[in-house]
C-alpha cells in the first residue's frame, strides 16, 4: 500500500512539473512575441535544448536573431555559431562574421578570438592581418592564451609589426603563463590533458616557436642549452598528449 500510494504521489509530481514547464514555456513564448528580448533569449534555448519546447533549431535561430536584432550580445553569439554550422539553416559563414563582428564590438570574448581568427583566415570576411592582429591583442591583453601565442608569432615573424624576438618572448612567456605553468616546470597530469587539451596544445606550439628564438640569434643572444630544455619539455607534452587519447 505505502509503495502504491508512493508511485502516486510520484506520478502527479511529474504531472505537476510538466503542467508547471507548460505554463512556463507560454509565458516565455508570449513575453517574447511582445518583444521581450531577455524572453526572446530564454525561449531561443528552450527550442536549441529541447528543454521546455520540442527541439528545433530553426525556431532558435529565428528568436535568437529577434533578440540579437533587440541587442542581446549572447544571441549574437549564439546566432553566429548557428550560421557558421548550419544549424537550422543553411551554412552561411559571412552571416556568422556580421554577428561575430556585433558581439566581438559589444565585448563578447568568445566572439572576438573568433573575429581574429576569421580575418587572419579570411572567412566571411576579406583577410586583413592587421585587423586580426589588433583583435588578437585585444584577446592578449586579457590573457587569452591562443592571443598571446599569435601576437608572439606577429613579432617573431614580422608580420604586420615589426620583427622583434624580445617582444615575441615576452608574449610567448605570457602564454605559457596563462597556460597555468611555468616554462621551467612544465607537468601537466593525465588529467590536465583531458580537461585542458587546448592549453596542453597551444603550450607545446610556445615551447616550440619559444626555443626557436633562442637558435635564430635575432635579438635574443643564442642559448642552445635553453632552446634544448625547451624542446624537450614540448616534447614531453606531446607525449601525454598521444598517452591520453
Amino acid at each position: 500500500m505505502k509503495n502504491k500510494n508512493y508511485t502516486i504521489k510520484v506520478c502527479l509530481m511529474a504531472v505537476l512539473l510538466f503542467l508547471a514547464n507548460v505554463v512556463s514555456a507560454q509565458n516565455f513564448e508570449r513575453k517574447a512575441k511582445s518583444g521581450n528580448v531577455q524572453a526572446q533569449v530564454e525561449l531561443a534555448k528552450q527550442y536549441y535544448s529541447g528543454i521546455g519546447q520540442l527541439q528545433n533549431y530553426k525556431q532558435a535561430l529565428v528568436w535568437f536573431e529577434k533578440a540579437a536584432k533587440g541587442g542581446n550580445v549572447d544571441a549574437m553569439y549564439q546566432a553566429a555559431t548557428m550560421r557558421e554550422e548550419g544549424k537550422g539553416c543553411e551554412a552561411n559563414i559571412r552571416e556568422a562574421f556580421n554577428y561575430y563582428l556585433k558581439a566581438a564590438e559589444r565585448g563578447n570574448i568568445p566572439s572576438q578570438i573568433k573575429v581574429a581568427m576569421m580575418y587572419e583566415q579570411g572567412q566571411g570576411t576579406v583577410k586583413s592581418e592587421a585587423r586580426a592582429y589588433l583583435w588578437y591583442r585585444v584577446c592578449a591583453d586579457r590573457d587569452d592564451i591562443l592571443a598571446c601565442r599569435k601576437v608572439g608569432d606577429y613579432y617573431a615573424e614580422g608580420n604586420v609589426v615589426g620583427k622583434d624576438h624580445t617582444e615575441a618572448k615576452l608574449w610567448y612567456e605570457k602564454a605559457l603563463s596563462a597556460a597555468g605553468k611555468d616554462t621551467s616546470v612544465m607537468s601537466f597530469t593525465n588529467n590536465d590533458v583531458v580537461w585542458n587539451g587546448q592549453k596542453i596544445n597551444e603550450a607545446i606550439i610556445v615551447l616550440t616557436n619559444l626555443a626557436h628564438l633562442y637558435t635564430a640569434d635575432e635579438g635574443l643572444a643564442p642559448n642552445p642549452d635553453k632552446a634544448e630544455e625547451l624542446l624537450k619539455e614540448a616534447k614531453s607534452l606531446s607525449a601525454l598528449v598521444e598517452k591520453a587519447k
